[in-house]
């Protein structure tokens, strides 16, 4: 069993993504405009959705199922964007290789934009270059929808918060264990709706929904 594979075994477990990702993948595309695409072609026109930080591409090829009138764009750093080409692909999701500080898209072409627990992988410089770049591509009317950790509910959360932040990020982790993710969404020019928080082994999980302030 490669790297690849099992991240994908072990990641919907530790993070319960049963729990949070259909949800999350229904509000992402609620209100899209519904366009007609042939069956196996690549949406030319139309919404298009972008996920950074993409992994090895479960979700985008889940958010693509869901809506497969949109362009689905998954956007990921690191290796794992091979394993994520190699995967069944019937609505011709994109996989490219880059950074979420440098987005290769024209300004206000992005209907939605999902980033799923990479937040905290970023430094805070990065970070707000990041957000900066997600204010740009996004239409006036665009969504950005985040998911990251939260600040721990109870004595259970803060033990099990505390252990994933050795194992995983434990300075990046510092900001969302804090509850700060939505001041720095506001900070960086959004409008925000916390969302439903979900209990995890890795801790609180929390789903925000943002959009562009005037």
């Amino acid at each position: 069993m490669n790297g690849a594979q099992l991240y994908d075994l072990l990641f919907p477990v530790v993070t319960r993504e049963s729990a949070w990702r259909p949800r999350l993948i229904s509000q992402l595309v609620a209100g899209l405009p519904v366009t007609t695409t042939p069956p196996g072609e690549a949406a030319s026109s139309g919404p298009v959705i972008l996920d950074v930080g993409a992994g090895t591409g479960t979700q985008a090829l889940a958010i693509a199922d869901a809506a497969p009138h949109a362009r689905v764009i998954a956007v990921e750093p690191g290796s794992n964007v091979h394993a994520a080409r190699q995967k069944p692909n019937p609505h011709q999701v994109e996989f490219l290789q880059g950074e979420a500080q440098a987005l290769p898209l024209a300004a206000g072409s992005v209907d939605r934009i999902v980033i799923s627990l990479a937040l905290h992988h970023m430094s805070a410089p990065v970070r707000r270059e990041a957000l900066a770049e997600f204010r740009r591509v996004l239409k006036p009317d665009g969504r950005l929808h985040v998911v990251e950790f939260g600040k721990p509910s109870d004595p259970f959360m803060r033990a099990a918060s505390a252990f994933a932040r050795r194992l995983d990020d434990y300075d990046g982790m510092r900001d969302p264990y804090a509850g700060r993710i939505p001041a720095i969404l506001i900070a960086a020019g959004f409008h925000v709706r916390p969302g439903r928080r979900r209990r995890t082994p890795g801790g609180v999980i929390e789903v925000t929904e943002a959009w562009l302030a005037a």
